[in-house]
């Protein structure tokens, strides 16, 4: 199973909601450690990074940390257990988030969706979720 988290609201005290958001990233390494993703707004725009490997790395990378200035109205974060008879997190591609072209729309989920859709949309990934 994976882990999502996230929230929705500017923060009155965005240092506070960083450090909370980064511990239960961090801690979602035990719902997922194939692949971690993050999809967020703010008033600059996109946040949108996804990486092949546990939270417990992508929390300690620079990439990370230059995000704790900016104050996302929405942010979500994904833990990835990959899914039997999925594809693996080693293809970045597969992992989630999963966005829209421009970025602006981002989509995480947890679980499996049994029912593949590749025949009436194209796709990038080889995954369901997409």
């Amino acid at each position: 199973m994976c882990g999502i988290a996230g929230y929705i609201g500017k923060s009155k005290d965005p240092k506070a909601s960083w450090r909370l958001i980064t511990e239960i990233f961090d801690h979602l390494w035990i719902r997922g450690t194939d692949a971690s993703g993050v999809w967020g707004l703010d008033s600059a725009g996109v946040i949108y990074d996804k990486q092949p490997y546990s939270t417990k790395l992508f929390v300690r990378r620079n990439q990370w940390w230059d995000l704790r200035d900016r104050n996302p109205e929405l942010f979500m974060v994904h833990a990835r257990a990959a899914s039997k008879g999925s594809e693996h997190a080693a293809d970045n591609k597969n992992n989630h988030p999963f966005t829209s072209e421009c970025q602006r729309i981002g989509v995480i989920h947890n679980g499996f969706i049994a029912e593949n859709l590749s025949d009436q949309y194209e796709i990038q990934s080889d995954t369901d979720s997409e």
